[in-house]
This record gives structure tokens, C-alpha cells and sequence, in this order.
């Protein structure tokens, strides 16, 4: 039976921006201050729903404040993101769509 793993995933925020991460990595919102990295994830039967973690990571004055992983699964959004001394930082993430390489 074939296993498949994802190499890169489209992600949508609630703000209307769309970012294609390759795994491992990430980018970033608010001058910095919330940033996510794509994780790698144990590999999957095709036609599977996949489970796609990212972490989050919140900064102040350049030290983490907080970390938390999302799981999300395509075509799912997240819960709301907020940011814990940032009151106007809050967003939702959702997976748009994962590209699968099987063998």
C-alpha cells in the first residue's frame, strides 16, 4: 500500500493573505510578533484526511512569549489567534489545499 506525506501547504488568514509553505518552513504577521512553521507530520494511507500540524509562535520584544501547535485538516480553519499583550493581533488560519507525494 502506497504511503504519502505533504511537502507544501496553502494557508489563508482572515486578513486575506495566502502563503504556499514548504515544510519546515514558516513566515510571519505583525511586524513579527506571531509566527508559524509548517511541521512535518508521519506518513499517511492515500485518501486519508490528513492532519497538518503548525506551530505558532508569539513574540515579545523579541522573546517568545507563547507556543502552541494548531492541527488543522484541509479546508479547516482555526480557532482565533490572539496575541497575549498585542490586543489587536487576532486572525484564523485556514488550509486551503496540501500538495501529496505518495510511494
Amino acid at each position: 500500500e502506497e504511503k504519502c506525506t505533504y511537502n507544501q501547504v496553502e494557508i489563508v488568514t482572515s486578513d486575506g493573505e495566502t502563503y504556499t509553505l514548504p515544510r519546515g518552513q514558516g513566515s510571519y504577521t505583525a511586524a513579527g510578533a506571531v509566527s508559524w512553521t509548517l511541521l512535518g507530520g508521519p506518513k499517511y494511507c492515500q485518501m486519508e484526511d490528513v492532519i497538518v500540524p503548525i506551530k505558532i509562535a508569539k513574540y515579545n520584544a523579541g522573546k517568545i512569549v507563547t507556543e502552541e501547535v494548531l492541527t488543522l485538516k484541509k479546508g479547516e480553519t482555526s480557532g482565533i489567534i490572539r496575541h497575549p499583550t498585542i490586543q489587536r493581533i487576532s486572525f484564523t488560519v485556514t488550509l486551503k489545499s496540501l500538495n501529496e507525494q505518495c510511494s
